[in-house]
C-alpha cells in the first residue's frame, strides 16, 4: 500500500511539475534558453571527449530532432525519479510501520 501511495503522490507531483514547467517555457518564452544551455551542455562534452563520433553524436543531438529526443529522455527520467523515488520510500515506511506494529504487540 505504501508503494502505491507513494508512486501515486509521485505521478501526480511529476503532472503538476510539467505544467508549470511547461507553463513556464511558454509564458516565459525561454524556450531559446532551454535550447542555449542544452547546446552549450553538449559542446562542453564534446570538447572533453577527442573521439570523433563523439563530434557526430554532438552534431546530431544539437538538431531540431536531437533536442526533442533530448527533452523526451529528460522527461522520462524525470518521471522516473518522480515516481520510483516515493515509491521506494513509501515502501519502506510501510514496512517499517508493520514492523513495529508487529513487535508493539
Amino acid at each position: 500500500m505504501g508503494a502505491c501511495l507513494g508512486a501515486a503522490s509521485g505521478g501526480i507531483g511529476f503532472a503538476i511539475w510539467g505544467i508549470l514547467f511547461a507553463v513556464g517555457v511558454v509564458v516565459m518564452h525561454a524556450w531559446d534558453q532551454v535550447q542555449e544551455v542544452a547546446f552549450r551542455s553538449i559542446d562542453e562534452a564534446a570538447a572533453r571527449n577527442p573521439d570523433p563520433k563523439m563530434q557526430e553524436v554532438a552534431s546530431q543531438l544539437k538538431s531540431p530532432e536531437g533536442l526533442v529526443i533530448m527533452v523526451i529522455g529528460a522527461l522520462i527520467i524525470t518521471l522516473l525519479v518522480f515516481v520510483v523515488v516515493p515509491a521506494v520510500t513509501g515502501l519502506l515506511a510501510a514496512r517499517l510501520q508493520m514492523h513495529r506494529n508487529d513487535s508493539g504487540s
